[in-house]
């Protein structure tokens, strides 16, 4: 509660700093985070109580807020039904400053600016989340799969909600069902043959050698 609450007061002090200046309808502010909040943290969530999952490939400990302001220029309280995810920032960013995107760029992201500024829509089909523990996720607003690699184990899974999630079986659900389901175990079959930044490359751990313990010579 401390860290957040210290968090709150230095946004504060740079919106503060931005209006002295008479830059704060120049500068646009991205505020999100990068995983949901440790779990003796509990939230209260339309009449609900939801337990952080920080660490967790789920609802619990990836769904985080995403607060993006500019005065003057997007309308307050722009909401709608959208998937997120990092990689969508540098597409973002490039086209409100008018920036090309690196030649380089692997076209993993989609730009949120139609939708901020109210001029168009966005179709992000899924979003894709590996976590270092062996853990792999593919989602959208309906279905996901997860892969985990440490315990050799696959979920379909379906959303009624957010933070309601149930394991179905492929064959329990119908044909259009199925077809989603299938398409996003294909998008992590693929993802799992690109070379990636994260790789381990890390061999076994080396023993640290044990220091011998020297006696005093004896004069």
């Amino acid at each position: 509660a401390d860290m957040v609450q210290y968090m709150d007061k230095i946004i504060g002090k740079i919106v503060a700093e931005l209006d002295e200046h008479g830059l704060r309808e120049d500068t646009l502010i991205i505020f999100t985070g990068d995983n949901g909040t440790d779990k003796p943290i509990v939230t209260n969530w339309r009449g609900r109580e939801v337990v952080g999952g920080k660490g967790q490939v789920n609802d619990f400990g990836a769904r985080v807020p995403l607060v993006v302001n500019w005065p003057g220029t997007i309308k307050p309280a722009v909401q709608g039904t959208e998937l997120v995810e990092f990689s969508d920032i540098l597409p973002t960013l490039c086209e409100v400053a008018g920036a090309r995107l690196p030649e380089n760029y692997p076209g993993d992201g989609l730009s949120l600016w139609p939708v901020l500024s109210g001029e168009g829509t966005r179709n992000e089909e899924y979003v894709y989340i590996w976590y270092f523990r062996g853990q792999t996720w593919v989602r959208n607003l309906d279905f996901g799969f997860l892969r985990d690699r440490k315990q050799n184990k696959e979920s379909y899974q379906t959303f009624s909600d957010h933070y309601t999630t149930e394991s179905v079986e492929l064959k329990s659900v119908s044909e259009p069902e199925q077809a989603e389901l299938k398409k996003l175990k294909r998008v992590m079959d693929d993802m799992a043959t690109v070379d990636s930044l994260f790789v381990e490359r890390r061999g076994p751990k080396k023993k640290k050698s044990a220091k011998k313990k020297t006696q005093p010579a004896n004069n």
